[in-house]
């Protein structure tokens, strides 16, 4: 008989070092925590007053802001986003790519918390974004995770060739279905 395993195409595989760190650093949300933001946020949605009214009305909240008073306070009388404002227009922690493209952009735009972006406009209307906190990204260094790397690169590789080999044999069982050769 003849035997095709996995494991044995797998052993096989020589990997470049290069392709090993090539993949670490396209791929860095891999191998810890990405970047977070704390923010809140005031909206003033689109609606039958239309869009430049919206605008307006965000301004005027900015500038009341502006001029001293809190914006948590401006986002539980004001904000028409039901969800955050009893909290003060809080989002909570989130990763760029759990937020609403618009949002996300402001409050990973800001440097430093209390800081605040705006009027931001998206599907919903008009926001103001104020940056509460920032938790770094925490990846892990390239030598703790080069053998994991190396694994996982090696397993993708030995499926291919795999399916590849697996495809060869079957081609060749049909067409020489009496011999072992």
């Amino acid at each position: 008989y003849v035997m095709l395993r996995a494991e044995d195409v797998a052993a096989r595989i020589e990997l470049d070092p290069k392709a090993v760190r090539e993949y670490y650093d396209q791929n860095p949300g891999s191998f810890g925590a990405p970047e977070e933001r704390h923010a809140s946020h005031i909206l003033v949605a689109t609606g039958a007053e239309g869009r430049e009214a919206a605008r307006a009305r965000i301004e005027a909240l900015k500038a009341e802001i502006d001029a001293g008073k809190a914006f948590d306070t401006v986002a539980r009388e004001t904000s028409d986003d039901a969800a955050s404002k009893d909290s003060g227009g809080d989002l909570g922690w989130f990763r760029r790519d759990d937020m609403i493209t618009e949002v996300a952009d402001a409050a990973f735009g800001l440097e430093k918390a209390g800081e605040i972006a705006g009027p931001v406009e998206s599907e919903f209307g008009w926001h103001l974004v104020r940056l509460e906190g920032i938790r770094e990204a925490a990846i892990k260094p390239f030598e703790e995770v080069r053998e994991d790397i190396t694994r996982e690169l090696r397993a993708q590789q030995a499926r291919l060739r795999y399916g590849e080999a697996a495809e060869d044999f079957s081609n060749s069982v049909y067409e020489q279905g009496d011999s072992l050769a």
